[in-house]
């Protein structure tokens, strides 16, 4: 890596850090989470700076958050999101350098590798908009003759990437050495006190963009045509016997890597079947419907401050029950 290559200085921001926790798509991670309130204090950039210049302590615990019938896991207090934001945003231009400007034309998970290099954190409110950017390209494509689409979703994901994995990946990139050695301390703190692979925090995505990197470079290697958003596949072939083949290739490249698909939620469609469906299933509209809109409109809220302090309480109210500490 090209230290002089840089374009814009990410490295210990705190208004970035703050940037990127505020942000509608990363706060929907954790909105349920009894911290919140402190994430939106006055002085919080001066206390990002000070966790930066103490370089991490001790570590708490993940909380459980409940979602429906899935247990998720997520930071256990604000210092400790703050302050991995912060680790993640010194290591972030390695990190893109690394994952290439290509990578925007297959991968629609924010934040952008276009938005990144332009010094931006994330450019949309919604993940609808990165959704619908995704659908864009698969239609394009789909111009081309493409019959099948094989649709792939990771089986449990963040519980399942491997936390040293991803360090070693850091450690290859040349990261900034205190980053690593902070969330080092941290992913390790979390194993050892339960949190099964990685906690969803707001920097989730970029550490599954490095994850995926592998698999990526794996599908155009073999020229199979894809577009994906985090976890989320679209395989474009011509023929059955072609996605069979694509899928069997993704199946064997995210084993090497400790990963596997999700039975419910993976499948070969024909076209036909994909543009008579593909506004009900991909744009996430069943799932909004069946969960309810109150906790994203209210995750929504949190962003303009005249509508926060109602937010929070609602939040707290509604919601607050879903999230408790690791037993």
């Amino acid at each position: 890596m090209n230290k002089s290559a840089k374009q814009h200085d990410w490295n210990w921001q705190p208004g970035r850090t703050v940037e990127a926790v505020h942000h509608p798509i990363s706060l929907r991670l954790f909105c349920e989470a009894p911290y919140v309130p402190e994430l939106f204090a006055d002085d919080l950039e001066n206390r990002i700076a000070r966790l930066i210049q103490a370089s991490g302590g001790a570590v708490a615990p993940t909380l459980q958050l409940q979602r429906g019938d899935r247990i998720w896991h997520i930071a256990g207090s604000a210092d400790d999101v703050l302050l991995h934001t912060s680790c993640m945003m010194a290591c972030l231009e390695d990190i893109f350098q690394y994952l290439g400007a290509d990578s925007s034309q297959y991968d629609f998970g924010p934040p952008l590798v276009s938005e990144v290099f332009e010094g931006k954190w994330v450019c949309y409110p919604l993940m609808w908009f990165y959704w619908a950017q995704m659908e864009k390209a698969l239609t394009a494509h789909l111009a081309d003759g493409y019959t099948h689409v094989v649709y792939v979703d990771i089986a449990r994901c963040s519980e399942s990437l491997d936390p040293d994995r991803i360090l070693s990946l850091l450690n290859e990139l040349n990261a900034d050495e205190k980053a690593v050695s902070i969330l080092e301390n941290m992913h390790h703190s979390w194993q050892r006190t339960g949190c099964p692979g990685v906690p969803l925090v707001p920097a989730f995505a970029i550490l599954l963009k490095l994850y995926l990197k592998q698999v990526d470079d794996r599908l155009m290697a073999e020229g199979v045509t894809f577009v994906r958003l985090q976890d989320d596949f679209r395989l474009l072939c011509f023929g059955q016997d072609e996605a069979d083949a694509a899928l069997n290739l993704l199946k064997a490249t995210l084993r090497e890597i400790g990963l596997s698909t999700h039975r419910g939620k993976t499948g070969i469609v024909a076209v036909d079947q994909v543009l008579r469906h593909r506004y009900w299933k991909t744009l996430g509209l069943k799932r909004t419907l069946q969960h309810g809109i109150a906790r994203p409109a209210l995750n929504h809220a949190l962003t303009f401050p005249w509508f926060r302090p109602a937010a929070l309480k609602l939040l707290a109210r509604l919601y607050g029950h879903n999230c408790r500490a690791m037993i």
